[in-house]
C-alpha cells in the first residue's frame, strides 16, 4: 500500500462515522469527524462556524466540512452545523422597473347656444355626462385629444399644439409624474399644466391657464379643470386619462 492510499482510506472511514451526535472520548484526545451538508454548501456552513477551537475547514471537492479538535468541541460544531444546515428560502423577486406613465389629455369646448350634435367618444361620455351636471352649456364638443409618456422622477414632459380657430390659440402642456412608483391604484401626477395663448390683432395677448396636481386611478378619466378661451368656446375642459404601460 503506498503512501498516498492511506490519507484516501483515512477520509473514506472519516466519512462512514461523521455524525452530529455527541462524541466521548479523553478530555485531551484529539478526533476529527466529517460533516456532509444536505442543503447548504461546505464552504459557506465552515464560515458560519469558524471559530477558535477546533479545525473547522471545508474541502469543496467532495462537498464535506472537516471538524478537528476535543470531543467536546467537535460535538458542539457538528449540532451547529445540523441545525444551521438548512434549506434556503428562495430569494425575494427583484422589483420591476418602474412602469411608463401614459397620459391622455383632452381639450372637450363647452358652448352655451350651439346644438350638440357630435359623437362624444365612449371614454369621455361619462366625465362630460358630470360635467353637465354642474354648468348648465348647451352642448359640449371634444377640439384636441393629445398623449404624453413620461415615468416616475418629477422629470418634465410637455408638448404644444394650436386650436383652429376664428383667433390663433396656441396651447402648451407640461406634466410630471412624482417620484413614488405607481401602481394601477394611484398614479400621482406631481404637475399638470395647461396654457393657451391667443393672439388678436386688435386685442393683443390674452392667456388663461389650468394647474394642479392629483392622483388618478389606471384608465379613470377625470375632469381636471376649466379656462375660459375666446374665439374658440365658451369654456375649455380639461379632461385626463392615465394608465401605466
Amino acid at each position: 500500500m503506498t503512501r498516498h492510499t492511506i490519507p484516501a482510506l483515512c477520509l473514506t472511514l472519516l466519512l462512514l462515522v461523521g455524525s452530529p451526535a455527541t462524541l466521548t472520548g479523553a478530555e485531551d484526545e484529539q478526533l476529527t469527524r466529517i460533516y456532509r451538508p444536505k442543503h447548504a454548501q461546505a464552504d459557506v456552513l465552515a464560515r458560519l462556524v469558524s471559530q477558535s477551537g477546533p479545525l473547522v475547514k471545508a474541502d469543496p471537492a467532495l462537498g464535506v466540512v472537516m471538524v478537528q479538535g476535543r470531543p467536546a468541541q467537535v460535538s458542539m460544531v457538528l449540532e451547529t452545523l445540523a441545525e444551521v444546515d438548512r434549506p434556503q428560502p428562495d430569494p425575494a423577486p427583484a422589483d420591476p422597473a418602474p412602469a411608463d406613465v401614459v397620459v391622455d389629455l383632452h381639450l372637450v369646448g363647452a358652448f352655451r347656444s350651439e346644438a350638440d350634435s357630435s359623437v362624444t367618444p365612449e371614454p369621455l361620455r361619462e366625465a362630460i355626462d358630470e360635467i353637465r351636471d354642474t354648468f348648465p352649456f348647451s352642448s359640449y364638443r371634444l377640439l384636441e385629444s393629445l398623449t404624453v409618456r413620461t415615468a416616475p422622477g418629477g422629470r418634465l414632459a410637455s408638448v404644444k399644439g394650436q386650436i383652429q380657430s376664428e383667433d390663433r390659440v396656441d396651447y402648451s402642456v407640461m406634466l410630471s409624474v412624482a417620484d413614488e412608483r405607481p401602481t394601477p391604484e394611484a398614479i400621482k401626477l406631481n404637475l399638470i399644466s395647461l396654457k393657451f395663448r391667443r393672439t388678436d390683432s386688435a386685442v393683443g395677448v390674452e392667456e388663461a391657464q389650468i394647474e394642479t396636481m392629483l392622483t388618478a386611478a389606471h384608465g379613470k378619466t377625470l375632469v381636471v379643470g376649466k379656462a375660459g378661451v375666446r374665439g374658440i368656446a365658451d369654456g375649455i375642459f380639461l379632461l385626463l386619462t392615465a394608465r401605466l404601460e
